[in-house]
């Protein structure tokens, strides 16, 4: 018998102490610190879960600003960079550390081009790249505990990345499109961890 608890939130990724553009109340931002800092060590402790799936989008790559002495940096800016190598792997330590034995990081498919068109200039397919090299590496750092679970390159070879009834605007998933994931995809997937 198992059971599951979802801690996802709007807008929310997971570079930490930072504002995002398009937040500019910074109210995504405050329910990611939120999130991260008391719901998560909470559900570690209550639930002490055996798995956990990762999945960031836009809130990632979106160019942030850490102090007004900065500015505004794009996600190819290796102090970008380099701060969302130290969050990712804050978390996985954090995890780790709270007993989880799997963590299924998910590689997110690019918007569709219809979805882009509104903001090709600042989510380009370069800027939603950046942390893909990252989530491979924790992998690697990680190797008994952490998995890359491409689910871009699925939805690619299934032919259903630019498909409406899956990801009806382009980027989120549609309630069919969802089940279809999780029954097709991320179940299989569990499935051979449980198995090991």
């Amino acid at each position: 018998d198992r059971s599951f608890a979802s801690l996802a939130r709007p807008g929310c990724g997971l570079v930490r102490d930072s504002s995002m553009l398009g937040d500019p109340s910074g109210t995504f931002q405050q329910e990611c610190e939120e999130t991260l800092s008391n719901d998560l060590p909470k559900a570690l402790a209550e639930f002490a879960p055996d798995t956990v799936i990762i999945m960031v989008t836009i809130a990632d790559v979106a160019p942030r600003e850490w102090s007004s002495d900065e500015g505004m940096l794009d996600s190819s800016d290796e102090r970008y960079q380099e701060r969302l190598r130290g969050d990712y792997r804050e978390l996985v330590d954090q995890l780790v550390a709270g007993g989880v034995e799997h963590i299924l990081w998910l590689v997110p498919p690019l918007p569709a081009s219809g979805w882009l068109g509104w903001a090709a200039d600042t989510y380009t397919v370069e800027s939603w790249e950046q942390s893909l090299p990252w989530i491979v590496a924790l992998a690697g750092e990680y190797p008994a505990v952490c998995e890359a679970v491409r689910l871009d390159e699925w939805l690619r070879t299934s032919n259903l990345a630019d498909d409406a009834s899956v990801r009806g605007d382009g980027l989120h998933f549609t309630d069919d499109g969802a089940t279809r994931v999780v029954d097709e995809f991320i179940g299989p997937v569990l499935l051979r961890i449980a198995s090991v």
